[in-house]
C-alpha cells in the first residue's frame, strides 16, 4: 500500500478542512473552490491597502487615496480568487520515521482550520495538482510559495506595486488595469504575508477571474486523507459511503498523539 506519510520522493501539499466540507462538496464534486481574496485570515490582506494614485503630468493628478480605497482596491479583492495549502520543508529521514515537521502534523493549523482537530487534512500530490491547475487556469493564474516579511509603515506609499497609474486606469478600464496590475506584482502583492504567520509554511494558488468561486478539478492529485485527533470514526464511514469514491482519498489514516508527538493510525476501526 502507498503510504504518504513514509515517503521520501514525493512533493506534497496539504490542505487543512472541516469534515463538512470534505463530504459535502470536495469528495462528491472532485473539486475545492478558490474564494475571494477578502475571506484570508491575515488583517493586514483582507483590510484596505495604501494605494498611491500617480499621472504622468502631474498639474492633471486630482485622485485622493479615499477614490483608491473606494473605487480600486475593491476590484482587487473582487476579482482575485485564491486557494491556500501547506508546504512542507525538506524531509530527512528522522522526520520521516517519527512524523515531526510533515504537513499533516502542524498543531496550529488543525486548531484554525480543521474544526479544532475534528476535521480533515487533504494530502495533495504537488506536481499533479500544479499540473492540474495550469491546465484549468492557463491565463491569469499564479502559484507560488508565501513570503514572510513585514512591510514598514513609512514604505507603504513608496512601494512600486502601490502605485496605481490613473491614465493607464482611464485609457483601458479599472477591470483590465487590475488583472494587468496583478500579473506584474502579484508576487508582492498576494504572495507576501507577515512574519508571525510563518508556521503556516503557506503555498498559495491565485486566479483573476470575473466569477465569484473558480473551481479546480482534483481527480488525481489527492493521495489520502488524514483525519484529524478529535475525528469520529462515524465521519470516515461518510467518506467511504460517497459513490465511485475509487482511487480518490485512498488511504485514510487518523493522526493521534501520544506523549505529545505524531502517532499515525492506519488501520482506523471502531
Amino acid at each position: 500500500m502507498f503510504e504518504f506519510p513514509r515517503d521520501s520522493q514525493t512533493e506534497y501539499l496539504f490542505h487543512y478542512t472541516s469534515i463538512d466540507t470534505l463530504i459535502n462538496h470536495i469528495l462528491p464534486t472532485r473539486q475545492v473552490r478558490l474564494s475571494s481574496f477578502a475571506t484570508v485570515n491575515d488583517p493586514k490582506e483582507y483590510k484596505t491597502f495604501i494605494l498611491q494614485p500617480w499621472r504622468r503630468d502631474p498639474k492633471k493628478h486630482t485622485e485622493t487615496y479615499s477614490f483608491l480605497e473606494s473605487e480600486i482596491w475593491p476590484e482587487f479583492k473582487k476579482r482575485l480568487k485564491v486557494m491556500c495549502f501547506v508546504a512542507e520543508p525538506q524531509k530527512s529521514s528522522e522526520e520521516l520515521l517519527n512524523y515531526n515537521n510533515r504537513g499533516f502534523v502542524n498543531s496550529p493549523l488543525w486548531h484554525h482550520y480543521a474544526d479544532k482537530g475534528e476535521g480533515v487534512c487533504l494530502v495533495f500530490n504537488k506536481a499533479h495538482l500544479i499540473k492540474m491547475f495550469k491546465e484549468t487556469f492557463p491565463l491569469k493564474s499564479y502559484h507560488s510559495p508565501v513570503a514572510y516579511k513585514a512591510i514598514a509603515a513609512n514604505q507603504q506609499t513608496t512601494l512600486d506595486w502601490a502605485q496605481m497609474d490613473m491614465d493607464a486606469i482611464e485609457s483601458i478600464g479599472i477591470e483590465e488595469y487590475v488583472d494587468m496590475h496583478i500579473m506584474n506584482f502579484h508576487k508582492p502583492m498576494f504572495f507576501n504575508k507577515a512574519p508571525e504567520w510563518a508556521y503556516e509554511s503557506e503555498y498559495r494558488f491565485i486566479v483573476t477571474s470575473e466569477n465569484e468561486f473558480e473551481y479546480l478539478d482534483i481527480k488525481g492529485c489527492l493521495e489520502g486523507i488524514m483525519f484529524g485527533p478529535r475525528a469520529n470514526f462515524n465521519d470516515k464511514k461518510r467518506a467511504l459511503a460517497i459513490p465511485d469514491r475509487r482511487g480518490f482519498g485512498n488511504p485514510m489514516y487518523k493522526l493521534d498523539f501520544r506523549n505529545c508527538s505524531p502517532k499515525i493510525i492506519y488501520d482506523w476501526k471502531e
